[in-house]
C-alpha cells in the first residue's frame, strides 16, 4: 500500500511561537497512541505505515518535533 493512500487527518497546534504539525489516524475518541520520531525516523511521514496499521481500533497521532518536517523552529530560539 502506498503511504499516501493511508487515510489520515493533518493539522497544526501552536505551542508558544512554534507551530507543531501532526498527522492523526483512526477514530477520534478511541484510546490514543502518540508516536514521536527520533534518531531513526525523521518526521511524521515516516510513521504513516505503522500508524495506519495501529489505527484499526484506536486513534494514533504522529507529530513533527519542532524544527523537523512541517513544524517550525522558534523564531526567538526559545
Amino acid at each position: 500500500m502506498a503511504l499516501a493512500n493511508v487515510p489520515h487527518r493533518i493539522g497544526r497546534v501552536s505551542s508558544g511561537d512554534v507551530s507543531v504539525f501532526y498527522r492523526a489516524f483512526g477514530s477520534r475518541g478511541a484510546t490514543p497512541i502518540v508516536v514521536m520520531h527520533g534518531a531513526n525516523y525523521f518526521d511524521s511521514y515516516d510513521w504513516i505505515g505503522v500508524a495506519g496499521a495501529l489505527a484499526h481500533d484506536r486513534e494514533v497521532v504522529a507529530f513533527d518535533r519542532r524544527g523537523w518536517g512541517e513544524s517550525s523552529w522558534s523564531p526567538s530560539k526559545d
